[in-house]
């Protein structure tokens, strides 16, 4: 009788009919896929079947998936920490407190003998209603991520992207990351730590899982940014040539990102800029894409190109206050005062810390020396000081750096060396312009 009750359970589970509600998604609405319930005790899919279905849909051209920065930042207002797993409930609080995510993906996968049941279901964030359901049999372990592919598909359909979209795409997403479980489960735990202060552990799983599958082209090209980081030129440049002669047999998403990679070491911009340009164009939700364009183009002081990227990966991380902070930033820059100051204000309610406020006070005075109106930016910083009494300066720790910052980038040294008079001590940093400015007795003590 218990093993009827659970074949019966599993039918169920595996042929539920969808409501007759309509689904409300406009192309290039976010979604949010929720972490799977994994009722099967095997390791290896703890995280694997969702990340799957993630790097599916993220190769389409109409859904968009919220990344995991964005979420880290909506947790982070939900004073949650960054590992917080992300169940139905949660997720349903987060869309609504970030407020631009259309969709909730949630899943589970069972297995009742050899047999793998994985299911998705669609859920409205605002009333938690599920407005589909589909899941897919698999035969063993090999068959999952097949079967992943064909829930990515219904999924795509349900929420409105056209047959002939999805079709044009189907070719490229045969070509799968990697064929394995452990490789993409490897993979997954790489890519959550490579937004943490743990990133350096990546690089072990990342090797892992290469060997693993000797052609998994992303986890060579994230191979690439880590041997880059531990400063290992040797290692950086075999992990580059691996994904570049494996980046063909990716999709075009994954591709394109390592071809920009490829030019950012061949020391050619023009070509990394258009690479990235045609990335962003056609998968706008590839944040690191967008954020790595928006600074090269700074780099190459092109700001008026450069800004609006940066307000647009601040308008789909709206609860990142480094990203509100720097499209502000941008935006002043080039004059879109009325702009700057919608992000400057979502900066001010994400309570920003000392150091960070005292950017914000100080950011006219920059936004001048910037366009290299050093006389604007000596006014607004003298008048500054003059409005504050000194005690309070010297109190705000964050806010004295910077003013004495903006007097060395303006070349006021006079009142520098009156500032540092304002603190009982001088530091090496004081003695030594003193010594520039012909006051040796001041080095020596």
């Amino acid at each position: 009788v218990p093993v009827l009750i659970a074949l019966a359970a599993l039918s169920w589970f595996a042929t539920r009919d969808e409501p007759d509600r309509p689904i409300d998604f406009g192309e290039w609405d976010w979604v949010l896929i929720t972490d799977f319930d994994n009722r099967t005790g095997e390791n290896v899919l703890e995280g694997t079947v969702e990340y799957a279905l993630q790097r599916e849909l993220n190769n389409s051209r109409f859904v968009k998936v919220v990344p995991r920065d964005r979420i880290n930042a909506a947790l982070a207002m939900m004073k949650r920490p960054p590992d917080t797993r992300i169940d139905g409930e949660v997720g349903r609080e987060l869309s609504l407190r970030d407020g631009g995510i259309r969709m909730l993906v949630t899943g589970r996968i069972e297995k009742l003998g050899n047999r793998y049941l994985v299911g998705t279901d669609l859920l409205n964030p605002s009333d938690g209603v599920t407005l589909a359901s589909f899941a897919r049999e698999a035969e063993g372990q090999e068959d999952i991520l097949g079967k992943v592919g064909e829930l990515a598909r219904e999924v795509r359909e349900a929420l409105g992207e056209s047959l002939a979209s999805i079709e044009e795409s189907e070719a490229a997403l045969l070509k799968a990351t990697t064929p394995s479980l452990e490789a993409l489960r490897l993979y997954s735990e790489a890519d959550r730590l490579m937004r943490t202060p743990e990133r350096p552990k990546a690089a072990g799983l990342l090797e892992q899982a290469v060997r693993i599958d000797p052609e998994f082209a992303s986890a060579y090209l994230l191979l690439v940014y880590l041997y880059r980081d531990a400063g290992d030129p040797v290692k950086t440049q075999a992990a580059l040539e691996q994904a570049v002669g494996l980046a063909d047999q990716t999709t075009e998403r994954e591709r394109l990102f390592i071809l920009a990679t490829y030019y950012r070491y061949l020391d050619d911009p023009q070509r990394e800029i258009e690479t990235y340009e045609l990335l962003v164009r056609l998968y706008p939700d590839h944040g690191w894409a967008r954020g790595n364009l928006a600074h090269l183009l700074s780099w190459q002081g092109r700001f008026d190109e450069a800004a609006p990227y940066f307000a647009e990966l601040a308008e789909q991380s709206p609860n990142d206050l480094f990203n509100q902070f720097t499209a502000a930033q941008s935006l002043s820059f080039v004059g879109m005062d009325d702009e700057a100051r919608a992000f400057l204000d979502r900066t001010e309610a994400l309570n920003p810390f000392p150091w960070l406020r005292a950017q914000i006070t100080v950011l006219p005075a920059v936004v001048a020396w910037a366009q290299r109106d050093v006389t604007a930016s000596r006014e607004f910083t003298d008048a500054l000081v003059e409005n504050m009494e000194p005690e309070t300066l010297l109190a705000q720790q964050e806010l004295f750096t910077q003013v004495r910052s903006l007097y060395l980038a303006t070349g006021q040294l006079e009142r520098l060396r009156q500032m540092s008079g304002l603190r009982s001590g001088l530091g090496w940093f004081d003695a030594m312009m003193d010594w520039s400015m012909g006051n040796q007795d001041t080095l020596l003590t």
